[in-house]
Order: structure tokens, then sequence, then C-alpha cells
């Protein structure tokens, strides 16, 4: 092989000129996407391996052909030993902004801006590491208990239903995460279902560090799960 024309790319990151041999994981997270979008269950997906295997070029990728298909998304880099609502406030601030000049979601998403306020206000005495800038008061008694599980399954919900409204999902990428600080995660699986069955989110069961440490596909039962609007890549 040509070291100048080797199409491998070294580096965090790095796109090679083919993505040779993921047709399969890449059509498996379309369909996930798509019936997602048409508000049908959907189970999310982890991508598990070494260093280097092409895990974020391979997320990348799957965020791009979701935006090009109408698709909001939300990418999260996680760095060591941030907690998870420090990560999530500020881009679900972002996506929900965004939503927010539609039209018809407008109402939805600006309710969810008040979600992420009282979200935020609430777990900032445990998490002193969120920073967020608030749009909205708080709504007394929305995602505002002090409890990361049952708060952060309300703001998601929240989430689903605005991006809902202006026809379309919202899909999460988060990438490296095992970087988070697993103390700071949901370890029970926790359901909320609005009455008209519009979003069914559960909150995240992740376990950082306890990954395997090859390389595999796989479809954890320790991922996000919805039929509603809003789904976690990891």
């Amino acid at each position: 092989m040509d070291p100048i024309r080797n199409p491998y790319a070294p580096g965090a990151g790095s796109p090679p000129p083919e993505l040779a041999g993921r047709s399969g994981i890449l059509r498996d997270v379309e369909i996930r996407l798509q019936r997602l979008r048409l508000g049908r269950p959907a189970k999310s997906v982890m991508l598990v391996g070494l260093r280097g295997v092409g895990k974020t070029v391979l997320l990348d990728h799957i965020r791009k052909d979701a935006e090009a298909s109408g698709i909001l998304t939300v990418r999260i880099e996680a760095p060591e030993d941030r907690s998870l609502p420090a990560l999530f406030a500020p881009p679900l601030r972002l996506a929900l902004l965004h939503l927010s000049k539609k039209k018809a979601a407008t109402d939805s998403a600006i309710r969810g801006l008040r979600a992420l306020a009282g979200f935020a206000r609430a777990l900032k005495i445990t998490y002193a590491d969120i920073e967020v800038g608030f749009d909205y008061d708080p709504e007394p008694g929305l995602a505002d208990n002090g409890d990361l599980e049952g708060d952060l399954t309300a703001l998601l919900q929240k989430v689903g239903e605005a991006a809902k409204a202006a026809e379309t999902a919202i899909v999460i990428f988060i990438d490296v995460l095992d970087f988070v600080n697993k103390d700071h995660n949901c370890r029970n699986p926790v359901r909320q279902r609005s009455p008209d069955g519009s979003s069914d989110i559960c909150a995240p069961q992740v376990f950082p560090g306890e990954t395997p440490s090859h390389c595999r596909w796989r479809r954890p039962a320790s991922a996000t799960r919805s039929n509603g609007k809003c789904q976690i890549l990891c």
C-alpha cells in the first residue's frame, strides 16, 4: 500500500474517504430514526469499541444523515468529570430555541424552556457545574424536584413534545460517554408516558466505565428508548 494514497485516516474523528463495511449499521440506525420521526417505538443504540476504531466518525456520519432527512440533532462531547445535567442543559436550550422559531411549536418549545429553567435551578445545588442561560421563568412543579431521574424524564418529554409539534424529531448524540461521572447518572430506568401517547421518554440508564473493552456493535438495554420524538444515541 502506497503510504501517501493510503485511505486510512488516523486521528480523533478524522473521516476517511470511504466509510466501508458500515452499511448494515447505517441502515439499522436509519430505520430507527425514521420510525422515531413517525412516533413509533425505536430503541437507542450505543457504539462500543477501542480507541481509534471509528466510533466518532460513524457517530458524526449518522448525525449528518439524520440532519439531511430533516431531523433536529444535538451533539454532546462529554469531557471528563462533567455531570449529565451540565452536559444536557446548554445544547437542549439551543435546540428548544430553534424549535421555538417554528410557529406550530412555539408554545411547546417555550414550555420546554421553562422546564429547562426549573431543571437547572433545582439541580444546581447537587451539580454545581451546571451553566445555562434562562430565557423564561420556571414553571412550578415542572422538572424542578431536584431528582435527576424524574426531572430529566420530564425535561426530555417536553423537548419531545416540542419536536412533535414542529413535525420533526430530535436526536441526541453523545460522544465519549464513558467520561461522564458515573455517580451523576440515572441508574434506574424511569418511564413517563404522556396521556395522548405522543411522547414516551425514559431517563437514560447508562453506566460509564462499564462498557466492554473489545469492539462490537450492540443494542443495549442501557439506552434511552422512545416512541415519541426524542431519542439518544451514544
